[in-house]
Protein backbone atom coordinates (compact mmCIF):
# COMPACT_ATOMS: atom_id res chain seq x y z
CA UNK A 1 0.00 0.00 0.00
CA UNK A 2 2.93 2.37 0.51
CA UNK A 3 3.40 2.78 -3.25
CA UNK A 4 -0.27 3.66 -3.68
CA UNK A 5 -0.12 6.43 -1.12
CA UNK A 6 3.20 7.56 -2.52
CA UNK A 7 1.56 7.99 -5.94
CA UNK A 8 -1.35 9.92 -4.49
CA UNK A 9 0.94 12.12 -2.42
CA UNK A 10 2.99 12.82 -5.52
CA UNK A 11 -0.11 13.99 -7.40
CA UNK A 12 -1.22 16.19 -4.53
CA UNK A 13 2.30 17.54 -4.10
CA UNK A 14 2.42 18.52 -7.75
CA UNK A 15 -0.69 20.66 -7.26
CA UNK A 16 0.35 22.07 -3.91
CA UNK A 17 3.73 23.06 -5.35
CA UNK A 18 1.98 25.45 -7.74
CA UNK A 19 0.70 27.57 -4.85
CA UNK A 20 -2.78 27.92 -6.36
CA UNK A 21 -5.56 29.18 -4.04
CA UNK A 22 -7.69 26.47 -2.49
CA UNK A 23 -10.82 27.05 -4.56
CA UNK A 24 -8.85 27.10 -7.80
CA UNK A 25 -6.79 24.03 -6.92
CA UNK A 26 -9.97 21.97 -7.18
CA UNK A 27 -10.02 22.65 -10.90
CA UNK A 28 -7.82 19.72 -11.85
CA UNK A 29 -9.51 17.29 -14.25
CA UNK A 30 -7.41 15.07 -16.51
CA UNK A 31 -7.88 14.78 -20.25
CA UNK A 32 -6.44 12.75 -23.11
CA UNK A 33 -6.58 12.73 -26.88
CA UNK A 34 -10.02 13.33 -28.38
CA UNK A 35 -12.20 10.25 -28.49
CA UNK A 36 -10.23 8.43 -25.80
CA UNK A 37 -11.83 7.67 -22.45
CA UNK A 38 -9.92 9.33 -19.62
CA UNK A 39 -9.74 9.22 -15.86
CA UNK A 40 -9.91 11.99 -13.32
CA UNK A 41 -7.23 12.53 -10.74
CA UNK A 42 -8.88 10.22 -8.21
CA UNK A 43 -11.93 8.80 -10.02
CA UNK A 44 -12.77 7.19 -13.34
CA UNK A 45 -14.95 9.29 -15.61
CA UNK A 46 -15.17 10.01 -19.34
CA UNK A 47 -13.55 12.99 -20.97
CA UNK A 48 -16.94 14.58 -21.55
CA UNK A 49 -17.79 14.27 -17.87
CA UNK A 50 -14.46 15.88 -17.02
CA UNK A 51 -15.37 18.82 -19.25
CA UNK A 52 -18.71 19.09 -17.46
CA UNK A 53 -16.84 19.24 -14.17
CA UNK A 54 -14.57 21.91 -15.59
CA UNK A 55 -17.63 23.93 -16.62
CA UNK A 56 -19.06 23.59 -13.10
CA UNK A 57 -15.79 24.74 -11.52
CA UNK A 58 -15.73 27.80 -13.76
CA UNK A 59 -19.32 28.54 -12.79
CA UNK A 60 -18.26 28.50 -9.14
CA UNK A 61 -15.19 30.66 -9.73
CA UNK A 62 -16.91 33.19 -12.01
CA UNK A 63 -20.50 33.40 -10.73
CA UNK A 64 -20.93 37.02 -11.84
CA UNK A 65 -19.74 36.44 -15.40
CA UNK A 66 -22.67 35.38 -17.58
CA UNK A 67 -20.56 35.98 -20.70
CA UNK A 68 -17.00 34.75 -20.25
CA UNK A 69 -13.68 34.81 -22.00
CA UNK A 70 -11.39 32.00 -20.86
CA UNK A 71 -7.85 31.37 -22.04
CA UNK A 72 -6.26 27.92 -22.16
CA UNK A 73 -2.46 27.83 -22.19
CA UNK A 74 0.26 25.25 -21.61
CA UNK A 75 3.84 25.65 -20.51
CA UNK A 76 5.48 23.84 -23.42
CA UNK A 77 4.73 21.93 -26.62
CA UNK A 78 2.90 18.62 -26.48
CA UNK A 79 0.77 19.16 -23.36
CA UNK A 80 -2.50 18.84 -25.26
CA UNK A 81 -3.90 22.34 -24.78
CA UNK A 82 -5.71 22.33 -28.14
CA UNK A 83 -7.30 18.95 -27.43
CA UNK A 84 -8.60 20.15 -24.07
CA UNK A 85 -9.96 23.49 -25.27
CA UNK A 86 -11.65 21.96 -28.33
CA UNK A 87 -13.36 19.33 -26.23
CA UNK A 88 -14.41 21.94 -23.69
CA UNK A 89 -15.86 24.06 -26.50
CA UNK A 90 -17.81 21.10 -27.88
CA UNK A 91 -19.24 20.08 -24.51
CA UNK A 92 -20.12 23.67 -23.59
CA UNK A 93 -22.07 24.02 -26.83
CA UNK A 94 -23.64 20.55 -26.98
CA UNK A 95 -24.38 19.89 -23.31
CA UNK A 96 -25.00 23.42 -22.03
CA UNK A 97 -26.42 25.03 -25.15
CA UNK A 98 -23.94 27.89 -25.03
CA UNK A 99 -22.94 30.07 -27.95
CA UNK A 100 -19.23 29.31 -28.10
CA UNK A 101 -16.52 31.03 -30.08
CA UNK A 102 -13.06 29.47 -30.09
CA UNK A 103 -10.25 31.85 -31.00
CA UNK A 104 -7.11 30.19 -32.31
CA UNK A 105 -3.87 32.10 -31.90
CA UNK A 106 -2.34 29.77 -34.48
CA UNK A 107 -3.96 30.73 -37.80
CA UNK A 108 -3.15 27.37 -39.34
CA UNK A 109 -4.99 25.64 -36.51
CA UNK A 110 -7.96 27.94 -37.04
CA UNK A 111 -8.12 27.04 -40.74
CA UNK A 112 -8.02 23.33 -39.93
CA UNK A 113 -10.66 23.65 -37.21
CA UNK A 114 -13.26 25.28 -39.46
CA UNK A 115 -13.79 21.96 -41.24
CA UNK A 116 -14.35 20.07 -37.99
CA UNK A 117 -17.01 20.32 -35.27
CA UNK A 118 -19.92 22.58 -36.23
CA UNK A 119 -21.39 22.94 -32.73
CA UNK A 120 -19.19 25.97 -32.08
CA UNK A 121 -17.52 28.69 -34.12
CA UNK A 122 -13.78 28.90 -34.72
CA UNK A 123 -11.83 31.95 -35.86
CA UNK A 124 -8.25 33.21 -35.75
CA UNK A 125 -7.52 35.74 -33.02
CA UNK A 126 -7.25 39.19 -34.64
CA UNK A 127 -3.94 40.95 -33.85
CA UNK A 128 -5.81 43.97 -32.45
CA UNK A 129 -7.16 41.78 -29.63
CA UNK A 130 -3.69 41.52 -28.09
CA UNK A 131 -2.99 43.87 -25.22
CA UNK A 132 -0.04 45.91 -26.44
CA UNK A 133 1.36 48.94 -24.68
CA UNK A 134 2.59 50.45 -27.94
CA UNK A 135 -0.88 50.79 -29.48
CA UNK A 136 -2.22 54.34 -29.82
CA UNK A 137 -5.59 53.36 -28.31
CA UNK A 138 -4.92 51.42 -25.11
CA UNK A 139 -8.64 50.73 -24.67
CA UNK A 140 -9.09 49.15 -28.11
CA UNK A 141 -8.38 45.52 -27.06
CA UNK A 142 -10.73 45.75 -24.06
CA UNK A 143 -13.53 47.16 -26.20
CA UNK A 144 -13.02 44.44 -28.81
CA UNK A 145 -13.19 41.71 -26.17
CA UNK A 146 -16.35 43.20 -24.71
CA UNK A 147 -18.04 43.05 -28.11
CA UNK A 148 -17.17 39.37 -28.37
CA UNK A 149 -18.50 38.64 -24.88
CA UNK A 150 -21.78 40.33 -25.74
CA UNK A 151 -22.19 38.26 -28.90
CA UNK A 152 -21.28 34.91 -27.27
CA UNK A 153 -21.87 33.08 -24.01
CA UNK A 154 -18.34 31.72 -23.98
CA UNK A 155 -15.21 32.92 -25.75
CA UNK A 156 -12.29 30.50 -25.53
CA UNK A 157 -8.69 31.16 -26.52
CA UNK A 158 -6.36 28.37 -27.64
CA UNK A 159 -2.91 29.82 -26.90
CA UNK A 160 0.58 28.72 -27.88
CA UNK A 161 2.80 27.48 -25.03
CA UNK A 162 3.92 30.23 -22.69
CA UNK A 163 7.58 29.22 -22.92
CA UNK A 164 7.69 29.36 -26.73
CA UNK A 165 5.56 32.40 -27.58
CA UNK A 166 4.99 35.72 -25.76
CA UNK A 167 1.67 36.28 -27.54
CA UNK A 168 -0.28 34.09 -25.13
CA UNK A 169 0.80 36.26 -22.22
CA UNK A 170 -0.40 39.34 -24.12
CA UNK A 171 -3.95 37.99 -23.89
CA UNK A 172 -3.99 37.16 -20.17
CA UNK A 173 -5.09 40.56 -18.94
CA UNK A 174 -7.95 40.76 -21.46
CA UNK A 175 -9.80 37.58 -20.44
CA UNK A 176 -11.76 36.69 -17.31
CA UNK A 177 -9.43 33.88 -16.35
CA UNK A 178 -6.71 31.50 -17.48
CA UNK A 179 -6.69 27.70 -17.31
CA UNK A 180 -3.21 26.21 -17.28
CA UNK A 181 -2.91 22.85 -19.09
CA UNK A 182 -0.10 20.60 -17.88
CA UNK A 183 1.10 17.16 -18.92
CA UNK A 184 0.77 15.30 -15.62
CA UNK A 185 3.60 12.87 -16.24
CA UNK A 186 6.02 15.28 -17.92
CA UNK A 187 5.70 18.90 -16.80
CA UNK A 188 7.83 19.70 -13.76
CA UNK A 189 6.16 21.90 -11.18
CA UNK A 190 8.95 24.54 -11.14
CA UNK A 191 8.26 25.11 -14.86
CA UNK A 192 4.52 25.33 -14.22
CA UNK A 193 5.09 27.71 -11.32
CA UNK A 194 7.17 30.03 -13.50
CA UNK A 195 4.42 30.06 -16.14
CA UNK A 196 1.81 30.81 -13.47
CA UNK A 197 3.90 33.72 -12.19
CA UNK A 198 4.36 35.02 -15.74
CA UNK A 199 0.59 34.96 -16.27
CA UNK A 200 0.01 36.89 -13.04
CA UNK A 201 2.73 39.44 -13.87
CA UNK A 202 0.96 39.96 -17.20
CA UNK A 203 -2.25 40.82 -15.37
CA UNK A 204 -3.96 37.44 -15.74
CA UNK A 205 -5.92 35.45 -13.19
CA UNK A 206 -5.09 31.73 -13.00
CA UNK A 207 -8.34 29.89 -12.32
CA UNK A 208 -6.68 26.51 -11.95
CA UNK A 209 -5.03 23.71 -13.88
CA UNK A 210 -6.01 20.78 -16.05
CA UNK A 211 -3.80 17.73 -15.59
CA UNK A 212 -3.65 16.20 -19.05
CA UNK A 213 -2.33 12.83 -20.20
CA UNK A 214 -2.37 11.33 -16.72
CA UNK A 215 -1.37 7.67 -16.75
CA UNK A 216 -2.45 5.24 -14.07
CA UNK A 217 0.36 2.93 -13.04
CA UNK A 218 -1.92 1.56 -10.32
CA UNK A 219 -5.16 -0.23 -11.33
CA UNK A 220 -8.03 2.27 -11.43
CA UNK A 221 -10.26 0.25 -9.12
CA UNK A 222 -7.71 0.85 -6.35
CA UNK A 223 -7.92 4.61 -6.87
CA UNK A 224 -11.71 4.43 -6.70
CA UNK A 225 -11.56 2.66 -3.33
CA UNK A 226 -9.24 5.19 -1.67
Amino acid sequence: MSRIFEALDSARGFLEGLDIPGEAAALQPAAAHAGVSVTGLFSSVSMEEEMVRLQQHLDALLPDHAHRAIQFIGSCEGEGTSTVVHEFARVSAARFGQRVLLLEMDRRAAAASTSGDKTFDVAPLPPEFLAASHTTDSGAPAAAWERLRTANDLVLVDSPPATTSPEGLAVCSQVDGVVLVLAAEDTRWPVAERVKQSIERSGGRVLGIVLNKRQYHIPQFIYRRL
